[in-house]
């Protein structure tokens, strides 16, 4: 029981510090009145609020806007040693950014329906509990077909191959065995070099030319 009371204090400390960042982003006027703090080690990381009115980006959530943050100030692009506090349910976008920063804990305050009420789209409580249709979304969904599509697919499967490739050279041993072991290591094998980075290129030439044939026609 006490150690459940120290969770719960500890959970309203970090709580209570995502709260004041979503007060202090509407009072500054940068966005909405959401707040995340990124935690490691009983110590903040970052404080964060929305952003999305200052920076003129939809995508400046404040869940997001703290993961980004963090990442830079920790120069990692996991956080598994790290908690964050949301002051609201995230969306799905924050949800989707918080499960790729490998986050290992998630506390929030308000549910997703203190959002809705202030005028927030349903779509995200929606979204988040599994009873979303595309419809609901204000926009056309739909898979590509025809020459879009087999070439993304290619790309895909392009990517995958060379990627095991890649593997198998790395996994080679840098001497064959009728090679002389007397030979400075970084003077050894230069053609198993050589093929790694064609392999590299290789990969770096499939994402250029996709890229470019999916480019409008007016560029």
């Amino acid at each position: 029981m006490a150690d459940a009371n120290v969770v719960q204090d500890r959970d309203h400390k970090f709580l209570t510090e995502a709260v004041g960042e979503a007060y202090k982003g509407v009072e500054c006027g940068d966005g909405g009145p959401f707040g995340a703090v990124v935690v490691r080690n009983d110590e903040i990381v970052v404080s964060c609020h929305n952003m999305v009115l200052k920076n003129t980006d939809p995508t400046a959530h404040a869940e997001v806007t703290a993961i980004r943050e963090a990442c830079k100030k920790l120069n990692q692009i996991e956080l598994a040693d790290c908690e964050i506090y949301a002051s609201c349910e995230p969306c799905p976008m924050c949800f989707g950014a918080i499960h790729l920063s490998r986050l290992k804990r998630l506390v929030y305050g308000a549910k997703a329906e203190a959002a809705i009420a202030i005028g927030f789209d349903d779509f995200i409580a929606d979204a988040l509990r599994g009873t979303a249709y595309y419809q609901k979304a204000h926009l056309e969904i739909k898979k590509a077909d025809g020459n879009g599509a087999v070439i993304a697919e290619q790309k895909q499967s392009a990517v995958r191959e060379r990627g095991a490739q890649r593997e198998e050279v790395r996994s080679r041993p840098c001497f064959d065995d009728e090679v002389d072991d007397t030979r400075p290591q970084s003077h050894a094998a230069p053609e198993k070099t050589a093929a790694y980075h064609s392999y590299v290129l290789a990969d770096f030439l499939i994402i250029c030319c996709c890229w470019w044939i999916n480019l409008p026609a007016d560029q």
